[in-house]
């Protein structure tokens, strides 16, 4: 049974994430189903959160941070931690947009799984969130507090902006029935 379960993930993983990634709700919904119906259903969740991610987690791992990387502070293509940090977050925000709608219309928890992708995302960045702060620090010394300062902000606007959304995919979300 497991081997017959491997098979038809395996068959269906590419199929899958191409579903995602094109954003076809009604055939990732149909997906889920054959995954919770084969005891998959953690396995649909890492494709589609890894797919949903992927742009984010490149883009943090492209951009050329002129005080945080070690690269030529003269590169055309460098910019600032401060001026790249609200620009990724406002990519993460598009992402959220989307998946307010779609997460509801295809998992059963939407809220749970809205936030686990959040999570998942935060996660995977390479150098971690921690480790380009403490590169900040140490490229800015003692003068780095106005730097982390507009970190900081930046991050609760973030933070600000996804509780709104969070807060309408619980109005989104299935109400769970009373017995």
């Amino acid at each position: 049974m497991v081997s017959l379960q491997n098979q038809l993930e395996a068959s269906l993983s590419s199929a899958l994430v191409a579903a995602v990634n094109s954003q076809d709700v009604a055939v990732c919904r149909n997906y889920f189903s054959i995954f919770a119906n084969i005891q998959r259903e953690s396995e649909f969740r890492n494709y589609y959160y890894g797919s949903r991610r992927g742009p984010l987690v490149e883009e943090w791992q492209q951009v050329r941070l002129r005080d945080c990387d070690l690269v030529s502070p003269i590169e055309p293509t460098s910019v600032t931690f401060a001026s790249f940090l609200p620009t990724f977050y406002s990519s993460f925000l598009s992402i959220l947009q989307t998946e307010r709608t779609s997460i509801p219309a295809i998992f059963p928890d939407p809220r749970p799984t809205l936030s686990a992708l959040i999570t998942s995302t935060l996660s995977a960045l390479q150098p971690s969130f921690s480790q380009r702060l403490e590169a900040l620090s140490t490229h800015y010394g003692s003068t780095a507090l106005p730097q982390l300062i507009n970190a900081y902000r930046a991050t609760e606007d973030f933070a600000t902006s996804t509780d709104k959304v969070m807060e309408k995919v619980r109005y989104a979300a299935p109400v769970p029935d009373e017995q």
